[in-house]
C-alpha cells in the first residue's frame, strides 16, 4: 500500500493493483468493510491521517480504520469503526 496525497488528506492505493481502498458500496458508517475499487474522485475514498501513542490512525467521516470481526477466509476484514483510540486502530507506516 502507499499513501496518495487527495484534497485534505491520503488514498490508500494497493501497490499490486492500483486500486484504492474503498467503504464498501461508497457508504461511511460504522460497520462497513473496506474493499478496493477503481480510485476516483470520491469522498470515501479519502482518509486524514492523525497520530497518536500507538500509530497513526485513518479516519473517513468521523470514523476510523479497524480490525472488524468479520473474515474473509482466514483473515480479518478491515472495517470503519467508531473511534475507540484502541490498538486495532492503529497503524505503522513504514518506508518501501
Amino acid at each position: 500500500w502507499r499513501f496518495e496525497a487527495a484534497g485534505d488528506g491520503v488514498r490508500l492505493v494497493s501497490r499490486a493493483t492500483g486500486k484504492c481502498v474503498t467503504p464498501l458500496g461508497g457508504k461511511v458508517a460504522a460497520g462497513v468493510p473496506l474493499t478496493q475499487s477503481d480510485c476516483s474522485a470520491d469522498r470515501s475514498q479519502i482518509f486524514a491521517v492523525s497520530t497518536g501513542p500507538d500509530g497513526l490512525t485513518l479516519g473517513n467521516g468521523g470514523l476510523v480504520v479497524g480490525v472488524g470481526d468479520q473474515r474473509y477466509g482466514e483473515q480479518s476484514v478491515l472495517v470503519l469503526q467508531d473511534r475507540a483510540g484502541v490498538r486495532h486502530q492503529a497503524w505503522i507506516a513504514r518506508p518501501a
